[in-house]
């Protein structure tokens, strides 16, 4: 039942570009603004991970949110993806790993891949990150418009979560755009 546009279609493009600049240790950036509903977390939140790792098991992947239920969320979809029949026939070797399937932390079984999802701010210290993803940094206009709000995401943003990449590793980013 999805109904995929123009921008859907671009969106899968640009990060399937992104993919491959990751498994060349590019050190791609894409940031990705677009109004809420537009359909981005669908496609770079929640399917783009599953289908990355898929084709690169030894990726570690770090999703981060405004809040960490949120995350935990996306983590939920991923892993679903991941366990279900059809990527099975995709990616037959790719498979979640029997004792790490927590909601905010799981791993692939027999490779290195895992999955951190936490909100941000959150804890990730002590994990990498071959792709780094934050999918809506503010709750809402009210965080967006503080000052104080933007300069403790900003100085977790370098602080902590840039410090997580492993060599080459990209960082995807979308929101929507509350500020000019």
């Amino acid at each position: 039942g999805y109904l995929d546009g123009w921008f859907h279609k671009m969106l899968c493009q640009e990060l399937e570009a992104f993919s491959n600049e990751v498994a060349e240790a590019r050190h791609p950036r894409l940031i990705i603004m677009a109004p809420p509903r537009s359909g981005k977390s669908e496609l770079f939140s929640r399917n783009f991970p599953a289908w990355h790792m898929g084709r690169w098991p030894d990726h570690e992947v770090i999703a981060c949110s405004y809040g960490s239920d949120l995350a935990q969320d996306f983590s939920r979809k991923v892993r679903g993806l991941i366990d279900s029949p059809e990527n099975k026939l995709i990616f037959p070797d790719v498979h979640l790993a029997v004792d790490s399937r927590a909601a905010d932390r799981w791993q692939l079984d027999t490779f290195r891949g895992g999955y951190v999802a936490a909100g941000t701010g959150g804890p990730i210290t002590g994990r990498g990150m071959s792709i780094g993803i934050i999918d809506d940094y503010f709750k809402n206009d009210k965080q967006a418009d503080s000052q104080k709000e933007r300069d403790a995401l900003w100085s977790w943003y370098n602080t902590t979560f840039k410090t997580r990449q492993a060599p080459g590793a990209g960082i995807v980013i979308g929101a929507t755009r509350w500020h000019e």
